[in-house]
């Protein structure tokens, strides 16, 4: 047992596909905990942070597509 910041985890591999309904897919084959999409305080995505899990891909709606290239998501 030891705390989570002890816990060596493994290197997040985060996959972004845009899908043509205005929705992004985010997908990762391992647990990424805390995930967080800079948006410099402008909403572009329905959700700026969440965890994900291996393999199971979280859906985003596109709130803001003229910003979409200037986010970038960090662990």
């Amino acid at each position: 047992m030891a705390p989570n910041r002890e816990l060596e985890l493994a290197f997040p591999e985060i996959q972004v596909t845009q899908q043509a309904d205005g929705w992004i897919e985010i997908s990762s084959p391992v647990y990424c905990h805390a995930v967080h999409i800079e948006d410099h305080g402008r909403e572009v995505l329905s959700d700026n942070w969440f965890d994900l899990l291996p393999g199971i891909a979280t859906r985003l709606n596109i709130v803001n597509q003229s910003r979409l290239e200037d986010i970038s998501l960090k662990q």
